[in-house]
């Protein structure tokens, strides 16, 4: 690991310095984390999320992209420094630490150049008693001088001398062009060996990167390992789990650290997940490509089912009921599948279904050695994706999990999810006219929704033949067994033993016992169309012939 390096950038530190000194006197600002220092430490931003010099941030979240601030159009020597530099500029900031002051020991995650993402420090004003202390060591930054410091790494400063520090900070993100300037550095630090496990999950960092100079360092820390593992055995606790940007977008990875994947909806799953993300706040992100190149790597279980469901249906408690069973696993509506198929819409069809059987194949790999089998449980709407569903796991059984629309409507009209209020599922995706104003009659909206859901059922009855539809009507244990048998499971007395007893329980708050809802009113004729669906489905099922 690189702790720190001089690097070979000219600066132009007289102009930096005169210019620093005339213009700005009145701009700074206190740093947004008090907390973090004693004394006085003020900053004036140079780029800042969406260019507002109130918000000398370095990490941008959602407040946009880092943009120029006006008070950077003040010094045209700053503006052509940065200009030359070649690298994407994410903050750059002036921090003033006044004499007599320090900054606390802290870490700022995400900053290293293994991540992706370097932290440069130039000192524009300085004094020989200023104290920058890096991972326990002292170090010493001239004026003019251009360092890459870890930021990830413990660091402090303290001024005790009597004139200001200033230095110009700049975040940026790794390219050639940086890696070059790593390569050909004036001096560099590096950090003793990391513990096997803090080894692989750098080496995968690097991998990711795909650079150069990124795969040398990840060959140089490989010969630090004891065991040397394959690709399946360092991906095998890492699942794509967003998706960044516009256009065509990249993807971001998540360390699932063993977490079961057990809970009502993946989006629950996700959010324990990412309290043990390793490295001090590792984000892993790659382009798409990588999924598809990385798939056949894996050690994964194939899909033995894919759910689709009108919502309210029972749909929740049959993927809880089939999670009971360590040999499956379970994909209870998960985002990043969701994401992947609004995605695929502006791709080839060909790439949109590899997509999705990559990601599928990476949260199915084998984790405990257990797992044989792989459950998707869609999202509602996804009913109007069955076609890509069936494009890529051709002979893969498809559930239809239904219920009468009135019941359906009574638990929205209790609790709204989102496809029930209009325009959180944008209608495209419901597969409803979006001519059609709703927003005042939330119950008109959901009951267009079920008619949608109940045209895109019957279609698919029609259209394919590996289709069996499921009632919730049936109670929970035969639509499990009836899954099961489809499916070739053949379930273990212990299993269920333990799905009788999780029957008993509420399907998304499994520690309360299950009621049944209580009636409301509907507006007559409402679920007229809908009814006629249900209707149509009812007798599908009842004519249908057993699978064998």
């Amino acid at each position: 690991m690189i702790v720190s390096a001089r690097l070979n950038i000219k600066v132009p530190i007289n102009e930096l310095r005169e210019e620093v000194a005339r213009t700005l006197d009145q701009a700074w600002q206190n740093h947004y984390k008090p907390s973090d220092f004693t004394g006085s430490w003020t900053v004036i931003a140079l780029r800042a999320p969406g260019g507002n010099a109130a918000m000398p941030y370095a990490d941008a979240g959602n407040l946009g992209s880092f943009q120029d601030t006006p008070l950077l159009g003040k010094l045209p020597a700053m503006q052509r420094f940065l200009a030359g530099l070649p690298a994407g500029l994410r903050a750059v900031r002036l921090l003033n630490l006044a004499p007599g002051s320090a900054v606390n020991t802290h870490r700022d995650y995400e900053l290293a150049f293994e991540r992706g993402e370097m932290r440069l420090h130039i000192p524009i004003f300085t004094n020989d008693r200023v104290r920058f202390t890096l991972k326990g060591s002292p170090l010493f930054m001239n004026t003019g001088e251009c360092w890459y410091i870890n930021a990830n790494l413990p660091h402090s400063v303290s001024n005790e001398g009597d004139s200001d520090r200033v230095h110009l900070v700049i975040d940026c993100e790794v390219n050639e062009w940086l890696e070059h300037c790593m390569q050909t550095a004036a001096s560099v630090s590096t950090a003793p060996e990391y513990d096997q496990q803090t080894l692989a999950h750098m080496i995968q960092a690097l991998d990711n990167q795909d650079t150069p100079a990124a795969r040398q360092l990840a060959a140089d820390l490989r010969l630090q390992l004891h065991d040397k593992p394959d690709s399946a055995s360092l991906l095998k606790e890492w699942i794509p789990y967003r998706l960044l940007g516009a256009g065509r977008p990249s993807c971001q990875w998540l360390y699932t650290a063993s977490v079961p994947f057990t809970d009502p909806f993946f989006s629950e799953t996700v959010s324990k997940c990412l309290k043990y993300q390793p490295g001090t706040g590792l984000k892993v992100e790659t382009s798409l490509d990588v999924l598809t190149e990385w798939a056949p790597e894996l050690d994964c279980v194939q899909p033995a089912g894919v759910i689709f469901h009108v919502s309210r249906c029972g749909s929740t408690l049959l993927s809880q009921l089939l999670g009971l069973d360590p040999e499956n696993i379970v994909l209870a509506e998960v985002p990043f599948l969701d994401a992947l198929l609004r995605a695929g819409k502006s791709m080839q069809r060909a790439e949109a279904v590899a997509l999705l059987q990559a990601a599928v194949a990476f949260y199915g790999q084998r984790r405990s050695g257990r797992e044989k089998r792989v459950f998707i449980k869609t999202d509602s709407w996804h009913i109007h994706f069955a076609a890509i569903f069936r494009e890529a796991f051709p002979d893969v059984p498809f559930f239809l999990v239904y219920r009468r629309p009135d019941e359906v409507l009574r638990s929205h009209q209790k609790l709204r999810g989102m496809q029930a209020v209009p325009g959180v599922v944008p209608d495209e995706l419901l597969g409803i006219d979006p001519g059609t104003d709703r927003t005042s009659n939330l119950d008109l909206h959901m009951a267009t929704v079920l008619e949608a859901y109940h045209r895109a059922f019957l279609s698919l009855v029609h259209l394919d033949k590996k289709v069996t539809l499921l009632n919730y009507h049936d109670g929970p244990e035969l639509l499990l067994n009836s899954l099961l048998s489809v499916t070739r499971v053949c379930p273990r007395a212990e299993y269920l033993e333990k799905v009788r007893q999780r029957s008993r329980y509420n399907a998304k708050f499994p520690d309360r016992p299950f009621a049944a809802e209580q009636l409301m009113e509907t507006a007559s004729g409402l679920l007229e169309k809908a009814f006629n669906g249900y209707h149509e489905l009812e007798r599908l099922r009842a004519a249908a012939v057993p699978q064998e």
